[in-house]
C-alpha cells in the first residue's frame, strides 16, 4: 500500500526527516512499513509499506510534525492557524521582535506571493503583527 502525508509550511523538513534520516528511520522501524521519503517540492512524506503499518507510520510522522510545531510556536511567540490553503500568523511584541519573526517567516517561504500584513498598537505598547499566507 501508498499513503501521503502532507507537510505543513510552519514545519522545518530537515528537523521532521533528521540527521541521516535519524526520525524517519525510527518511524519506519516501529511502524513497520517497508520505505518512507519526503518530497520537498510537493511537501508531502511518502509511505510504502501493508495496510496494517499504514496507521502506526501516520500517527508516528504526525506526531513528530506535532511536536515540531509546539517548539516553533514557543521559540517564535507566534500563534498561527490553518483554513483551507491559508495559513493565519499573529505574532505578538515589540516593533522589532515582530518585524524580526514576520522577516523570518517571509525568508522562510520566499516562493509565497500572497503575505500580506496587518499590525495594531495594544495600549501595553506592544505590537500585533497578523498575517496570512497561501500555501
Amino acid at each position: 500500500m501508498y499513503t501521503t502525508v502532507p507537510i505543513p509550511a510552519y514545519v522545518n523538513i530537515p528537523k521532521l526527516i533528521g540527521t541521516k534520516g535519524r526520525h524517519l528511520k525510527y518511524i519506519t522501524g516501529r511502524s513497520g512499513c517497508f520505505f518512507m521519503w519526503v518530497d520537498s517540492h510537493k511537501k508531502v512524506v511518502e509511505i510504502w509499506g501493508p495496510d496494517e503499518s499504514m496507521g502506526l507510520a501516520i500517527a508516528g510522522i504526525k506526531k513528530r510534525m506535532s511536536l515540531l510545531t509546539r517548539i516553533w510556536k514557543m521559540k517564535h511567540n507566534v500563534t498561527y492557524w490553518e483554513s483551507g490553503n491559508r495559513v493565519f500568523y499573529e505574532i505578538i511584541g515589540t516593533v522589532d521582535e515582530t518585524k524580526r519573526e514576520f522577516d523570518e517567516i517571509c525568508k522562510r517561504y520566499p516562493y509565497n506571493p500572497y503575505m500580506t500584513q496587518i499590525e495594531e498598537k495594544t495600549p501595553t505598547g506592544l505590537v500585533v503583527t497578523r498575517f496570512s499566507s497561501c500555501e
